[in-house]
């Protein structure tokens, strides 16, 4: 395969070409986990991975528990399907656990603090109630529980990965919390095991081409478990080399398919360009730092046959829309756009 080969079934697995899914929530168990720290980037995401959703029915899919916002892989926000809420979390949540305790010791937060904060979290939410952050802390404060600092959000990430809480509906412009078996009923669980491999296929069907490292880089499961998981899936999936590395993949990949190629606007933190370690097929290493940015951020991109052209930016003014776009080669500055931009303006509902 060559690396054109890799980015254009990328694209087909991204669902970014020709995808046919007609609802947030079938995006959202395809591709296993959606990065959404920032929220309004992730409902794009997703609705340019269906056919004709708008960002008012990603919207509706969180109010009708179809999609849950969550901290889940690598300890940060993500959309998940409702139905895979809780075994992701019983994949990655005893990793995050190990990882973040010397955090939780320097802050003084002992396993029987938490026990005290959990349970008054319980408190301050059953009944199906959607607190906003202010709200909730300042509960937790009533009740001597210190928010302060990097505290309350800890306490936050802590009762999402252990599966106490999620994110609800917002409120206006403001985040909710509510607790997560009264928002979503706990299914029969699986072992961990199993939920491994499960992440692992869903990972390498939605991702793939794509190597062991990257799996590790997007799940931010440890190297050896990851390895091992690798080992039994191996006879299920194609694997290929480029350079003299290893990458897998489904085995109906559409290589060559010269439909998957053509221009792309993508979401920032779009999975396309976020769920690798290596990134350098997508995004040239010269123009890397005017796409991720050094605070963490991942911009909009400007996709062409699978690589990154360049950025894009948009203002609403008044229903208003205003897109701007930085394109990095010159060769690239008469680039058609127009389809893309009023895709994006339908999927707002704008003019």
């Amino acid at each position: 395969m060559t690396e054109g080969d890799i980015l254009q079934c990328r694209l087909s697995s991204h669902l970014i070409t020709d995808s046919k899914l007609d609802s947030a929530e079938k995006v959202a168990n395809w591709m296993g986990a959606i990065q959404a720290q920032d929220y309004g980037q992730a409902k794009y995401a997703i609705g340019c991975r269906t056919s004709n959703l708008r960002n008012a029915d990603i919207e509706k899919a969180i109010i009708y528990k179809k999609i849950v916002r969550i901290w889940a892989l690598r300890g940060t926000l993500h959309i998940l399907a409702a139905a895979d809420v809780y075994w992701i979390l019983s994949a990655v949540t005893p990793v995050l656990l190990s990882r973040y305790q010397p955090q939780f010791k320097r802050l003084g937060l002992a396993d029987e603090d938490f026990t005290r904060i959990h349970k008054c979290i319980v408190q301050l939410l059953q009944g199906g109630k959607q607190l906003t952050r202010k709200e909730l802390f300042a509960g937790l404060e009533q009740n001597d529980i210190s928010t302060a600092g990097l505290r309350g959000a800890l306490l936050l990430y802590k009762a999402g990965w252990l599966g106490m809480i999620c994110l609800g509906p917002q409120r206006g412009k403001q985040d909710t919390y509510t607790l997560l078996e009264e928002w979503l009923p706990k299914p029969p669980p699986i072992t961990r095991d199993e939920a491994l491999i499960k992440l692992i296929q869903v990972y390498l069907q939605s991702h793939g081409p794509a190597t062991l490292q990257d799996f590790i880089a997007w799940s931010g499961l440890s190297i050896t478990e990851s390895r091992a998981g690798f080992e039994q899936i191996r006879e299920t999936f194609t694997k290929i080399e480029l350079n003299g590395q290893p990458y897998w993949m489904t085995s109906n990949c559409p290589a060559n398919d010269k439909s998957s190629s053509g221009i792309h606007l993508l979401a920032g933190f779009d999975e396309y360009l976020l769920g690798y370690k290596d990134r350098t097929l997508i995004l040239d290493a010269v123009n890397a730092g005017k796409v991720i940015l050094q605070n963490g951020i991942f911009k909009p991109t400007i996709i062409k046959n699978g690589k990154v052209i360049g950025t894009w930016n948009r203002v609403i003014n008044k229903n208003k829309l205003n897109i701007t776009t930085e394109l990095f080669d010159k060769t690239d500055q008469q680039t058609d756009l127009s389809a893309e931009i009023e895709r994006y303006t339908s999927f707002m509902n704008l003019s």
